[in-house]
């Protein structure tokens, strides 16, 4: 089984992922903000990855 390892301020969770899921199924306001968190950060990160690779390349 594997685990998703969720750091908080003092201490470490390890949840499921049925768990998480069925946390977020509860909220569903959580869930909406977190997936919007998500588009932000992947947009993010591969804007990054093209900046370097540009670089890179001396374009």
């Amino acid at each position: 089984m594997k685990y998703i390892e969720v750091k908080l301020s003092k201490c470490t969770a390890f949840l499921t992922h049925d768990e998480i899921q069925s946390m977020l199924r509860e909220h569903p306001v959580i869930y909406k903000e977190s997936l919007k968190r998500g588009k932000y950060i992947m947009r993010s990160m591969k804007q990054k990855q093209r900046e370097v690779k540009k670089y890179e390349n001396g374009v």
